[in-house]
């Protein structure tokens, strides 16, 4: 019958002539892990990344400086967890390690006091 229509991408919209698509102002599309839509596109927050958020930041990747575990970190999905060595363990602000007491003696760096 000689008609056609036209169709646009999905982050995308078909204008009132029919035949011209522009940026949608909103995300039909889902953001993920409580990403947001701003300016048709996802803003993800600090822990994951990806067009739609959906990929798994490592923080553990990032210096000290990002991450503050003073000794090493753990990835784990949407954060990290730091850990300590043998004869560590951890404070209450989960980052920093400091020697433990164990079985009458005291693990001190690079010493063995009795």
């Amino acid at each position: 019958d000689g008609t056609y229509h036209c169709g646009c991408d999905p982050e995308y919209e078909l204008q009132a002539d029919g035949h011209s698509c522009e940026l949608k102002s909103s995300c039909d599309f889902k953001c993920q892990n409580n990403g947001k839509c701003f300016d048709g596109k996802c803003v993800c927050t600090s822990n994951f990344e990806g067009e739609y958020c959906e990929k798994d930041k490592n923080e553990c990747d990032q210096s000290i400086f990002e991450h503050g575990c003073s000794y090493g970190c753990i990835n784990t999905y949407g954060s990290y967890e730091c850990i300590c060595p043998d004869g560590y363990r951890r404070l209450a602000d989960k980052r920093t390690c400091v020697v433990s007491l164990k079985r009458s003696f005291y693990y001190c760096l690079n010493y063995l006091i009795m």
